[in-house]
Protein backbone atom coordinates (compact mmCIF):
# COMPACT_ATOMS: atom_id res chain seq x y z
CA UNK A 1 0.00 0.00 0.00
CA UNK A 2 1.43 3.93 -1.04
CA UNK A 3 1.70 6.35 1.88
CA UNK A 4 -0.66 8.39 -0.32
CA UNK A 5 -3.18 5.42 0.79
CA UNK A 6 -2.23 5.38 4.27
CA UNK A 7 -2.83 8.35 4.58
CA UNK A 8 -6.16 8.56 2.99
CA UNK A 9 -7.56 5.50 5.00
CA UNK A 10 -6.41 7.34 8.01
CA UNK A 11 -8.04 10.00 7.55
CA UNK A 12 -11.17 8.49 6.72
CA UNK A 13 -11.05 6.11 9.40
CA UNK A 14 -11.27 9.55 12.12
CA UNK A 15 -13.02 11.81 10.27
CA UNK A 16 -15.97 11.49 12.46
CA UNK A 17 -13.44 12.39 15.18
CA UNK A 18 -11.13 14.93 13.66
CA UNK A 19 -12.75 18.11 14.68
CA UNK A 20 -12.04 17.17 18.19
CA UNK A 21 -8.36 17.44 18.07
CA UNK A 22 -7.47 19.96 15.33
CA UNK A 23 -6.93 22.59 17.64
CA UNK A 24 -3.43 23.56 15.79
CA UNK A 25 -4.93 23.49 12.65
CA UNK A 26 -8.09 25.79 13.61
CA UNK A 27 -5.25 27.74 15.11
CA UNK A 28 -3.05 28.39 11.90
CA UNK A 29 -6.32 28.49 9.85
CA UNK A 30 -7.44 31.79 11.56
CA UNK A 31 -4.19 33.07 11.32
CA UNK A 32 -3.90 32.44 7.68
CA UNK A 33 -7.58 33.97 7.07
CA UNK A 34 -6.44 37.21 8.32
CA UNK A 35 -3.44 37.46 5.95
CA UNK A 36 -5.89 37.71 3.17
CA UNK A 37 -7.19 41.30 4.38
CA UNK A 38 -10.25 42.84 2.53
CA UNK A 39 -9.40 41.32 -1.32
CA UNK A 40 -12.37 39.77 -3.25
CA UNK A 41 -10.74 36.99 -5.53
CA UNK A 42 -13.64 35.67 -7.59
CA UNK A 43 -12.71 31.68 -7.81
CA UNK A 44 -10.99 29.80 -4.50
CA UNK A 45 -9.32 26.52 -4.85
CA UNK A 46 -8.87 25.14 -1.32
CA UNK A 47 -7.07 22.45 -1.24
CA UNK A 48 -6.86 19.47 1.69
CA UNK A 49 -10.40 21.04 3.12
CA UNK A 50 -10.55 17.99 5.49
CA UNK A 51 -13.67 18.68 7.64
CA UNK A 52 -14.41 22.17 6.38
CA UNK A 53 -12.95 24.54 8.91
CA UNK A 54 -11.00 26.72 6.83
CA UNK A 55 -13.60 26.46 3.97
CA UNK A 56 -16.60 27.84 6.03
CA UNK A 57 -13.59 30.71 7.36
CA UNK A 58 -13.03 31.42 3.42
CA UNK A 59 -16.78 31.27 2.90
CA UNK A 60 -17.52 33.65 5.72
CA UNK A 61 -14.71 36.17 4.65
CA UNK A 62 -15.50 36.25 0.73
CA UNK A 63 -19.28 35.64 0.69
CA UNK A 64 -19.75 36.13 -2.94
CA UNK A 65 -16.74 33.99 -4.45
CA UNK A 66 -16.87 30.77 -5.99
CA UNK A 67 -15.12 27.99 -3.71
CA UNK A 68 -14.21 24.69 -4.95
CA UNK A 69 -13.18 22.41 -1.62
CA UNK A 70 -11.28 19.28 -2.36
CA UNK A 71 -9.58 16.51 -0.32
CA UNK A 72 -8.73 12.88 -0.85
CA UNK A 73 -10.42 11.64 2.28
CA UNK A 74 -14.60 11.08 0.97
CA UNK A 75 -15.11 10.47 4.93
CA UNK A 76 -13.68 13.93 5.51
CA UNK A 77 -15.85 15.91 2.48
CA UNK A 78 -19.13 14.17 3.65
CA UNK A 79 -17.71 15.63 7.18
CA UNK A 80 -17.37 19.60 5.68
CA UNK A 81 -20.29 18.98 3.21
CA UNK A 82 -22.68 18.20 6.53
CA UNK A 83 -21.23 21.27 8.25
CA UNK A 84 -21.68 23.51 4.99
CA UNK A 85 -24.60 22.62 3.34
CA UNK A 86 -26.48 25.91 2.26
CA UNK A 87 -23.02 27.51 1.60
CA UNK A 88 -22.63 27.43 -2.15
CA UNK A 89 -19.20 25.02 -2.17
CA UNK A 90 -18.51 22.44 -4.80
CA UNK A 91 -16.37 19.46 -3.33
CA UNK A 92 -14.00 17.66 -5.27
CA UNK A 93 -12.94 14.32 -4.05
CA UNK A 94 -9.09 13.87 -5.51
CA UNK A 95 -5.40 13.71 -4.33
CA UNK A 96 -4.56 17.17 -4.55
CA UNK A 97 -1.00 16.17 -6.27
CA UNK A 98 -2.48 14.00 -8.78
CA UNK A 99 -5.53 15.81 -10.12
CA UNK A 100 -5.77 18.57 -13.51
CA UNK A 101 -8.62 21.57 -13.32
CA UNK A 102 -9.07 23.00 -16.30
CA UNK A 103 -10.23 26.30 -15.11
CA UNK A 104 -8.48 28.43 -13.22
CA UNK A 105 -8.55 30.18 -9.88
CA UNK A 106 -7.62 33.48 -8.40
CA UNK A 107 -6.68 32.27 -5.50
CA UNK A 108 -5.25 28.27 -4.49
CA UNK A 109 -4.92 28.26 -0.87
CA UNK A 110 -4.75 25.55 1.98
CA UNK A 111 -4.32 24.83 5.38
CA UNK A 112 -1.92 21.97 6.89
CA UNK A 113 -2.09 19.81 3.73
CA UNK A 114 1.39 20.51 1.97
CA UNK A 115 2.91 17.79 4.39
CA UNK A 116 1.16 14.75 2.85
CA UNK A 117 2.63 15.80 -0.24
CA UNK A 118 5.51 13.44 -2.10
CA UNK A 119 6.67 16.01 -4.08
CA UNK A 120 5.88 19.37 -2.77
CA UNK A 121 7.70 21.16 -6.11
CA UNK A 122 6.08 19.38 -8.72
CA UNK A 123 2.74 20.16 -7.15
CA UNK A 124 3.41 24.20 -6.59
CA UNK A 125 4.35 24.41 -10.13
CA UNK A 126 1.41 22.55 -11.29
CA UNK A 127 -1.19 25.00 -9.32
CA UNK A 128 1.12 27.78 -10.43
Amino acid sequence: MSNKNIIKENFSRYAAYYDNYSVVQNRTALKLIDNFGTNQFGKILDIGCGTGNYTRLLRNRFPHDTIKALDISTQMLSVAQRKLTEQRIQFVIADAETVVFDEKFDLITSNACFQWFANLDRAIIKYR
